[in-house]
């Protein structure tokens, strides 16, 4: 165990380091989130001879036991009856409390734990667009949306600075659930230990501002931003939260409502109440918090394991941390992006809008335009990218 960490978490959770080592010798908690898109309680209920017990953190996620193996292997899984989720890594979703007909930016979405739960919360109304910078993450994003039987949805791989600004005041709500140092899914995985550094987290906090700063343009006016991570620090949560309110004063913070969660560790008050910390005893996950215009799963070690390489290739580039600058130019990254499948069919072709299959720069910006009046209640979008 590295010392510095065990050091920084005591002192930041207020816990001694025997209890420390009594937490990090248990078995983290597991969970499942059932579908409702394409099932039921009962009907997962009957797939396992142990009986799944609710979590706290979203009306559709139930524990399982912590030793049980193979769940990935379930028919009911591999049908999108559910998706493996570890208890907290549900709790975005039911802050963002995403309604029908609304319009939802997911933009750092890989590989889709919380994408598939906000599609199955819109039930087929309204448009979710998930995206995801690494161009081999959005691939598997693209598979649990299907399995999951998401409908209406938009999966891209482009930069939040293109993104966000070509669909500038368009979104309802954005969610970033950023990439981090991972400090919550250490029980989980040697790797994000290893990487883990003091160094490593500064990065991270600076990466994640530029990502805010972007998501931030595609809020609508009364919209909302919920920002996440599965990680401790300070730098990364709480210190990011007031560095967003200072630099975005037409944003406020406002209240998360849920039963979950304890306060946050700022000793900022208007901060620390709407910062929903995880119960280190519980589940010794990330932090979450929303901030509205005016917050760990089978799939975090994979988010963990591959945010080392996202942050040190956007801090190569760029020693500055100047994110905008040092990304691939859009131009180039579009030109990497396959053909969509098929058209974007309608429901109705008499009645309804179509789109033409997309692909490159100029396709993109037609995409992005008539986006902004098309009417999502008449319209079902059915298949993306691949």
């Amino acid at each position: 165990m590295n010392s510095i960490f065990k050091k920084r978490t005591c002192n930041l959770l207020r816990i001694s380091e025997k209890e420390f080592d009594r937490i990090f010798a248990e078995k983290p908690f597991r969970a499942i989130r059932i579908n409702p898109l394409k099932s039921d309680f009962s009907t997962v209920q009957k797939g396992f001879d142990f009986v799944l017990e609710p979590a706290p953190f979203h009306k559709n996620s139930y524990y399982i036991p912590r030793d049980f193996e193979g769940i990935g292997n379930s028919p009911l899984h591999h049908a999108g009856g559910f998706y493996v989720q570890e208890p907290s890594a549900s709790s975005p979703l039911t802050v963002i409390k995403a309604k029908p007909g609304e319009k939802i930016l997911d933009l750092c979405a890989a590989p889709g734990g919380k994408s598939t739960g906000i599609a199955a919360d819109l039930k087929g109304k309204g448009l979710l667009w998930s995206n995801e910078y690494v161009r081999s993450r959005a691939s598997a994003l693209l598979s649990n949306m299907e399995r999951i039987g998401a409908s209406n949805m938009v999966v891209s791989s482009l930069s939040a600075d293109y993104l966000c600004s070509s669909l500038e005041n368009y979104f309802d709500a954005v969610l970033v659930d950023a990439p981090c140092s991972g400090e919550g899914m250490w029980r989980h995985n040697e790797q994000v230990e290893r990487q883990w550094s003091e160094d490593y987290v500064l990065k991270c906090a600076a990466l994640q501002k530029e990502i805010l700063s972007h998501a931030a343009k595609a809020v609508k006016s009364g919209g909302r931003l919920l920002y996440s991570t599965c990680t401790f620090s300070k730098e990364e949560n709480e210190e990011n939260v007031i560095w967003f309110l200072d630099n975005n004063p037409e944003f406020t913070l406002d209240t998360i409502t849920a039963d979950f969660g304890s306060r946050g560790l700022s000793g900022n008050d208007d901060i620390d109440k709407n910062d929903d910390l995880f119960d280190n005893d519980d589940e010794m996950s990330g932090n979450n918090a929303s901030i509205n215009n005016l917050n760990e799963n089978e799939d975090s070690v994979n988010e963990v394991k591959n945010n080392k390489e996202i942050v040190e290739n956007y801090t190569e580039e760029n020693p500055e941390l100047d994110i905008k600058e040092g990304q691939e130019d859009s131009t180039e990254l579009l030109d990497e992006i396959e053909e969509i499948w098929e058209d974007l069919v309608s429901e109705d072709e008499n009645d309804q809008d179509e789109f033409e299959s997309i692909s490159g720069k100029k396709s993109f910006n037609k995409l992005f335009k008539d986006l902004k009046h098309i009417d999502f209640k008449r319209l079902t979008l059915k298949k993306f990218f691949r």
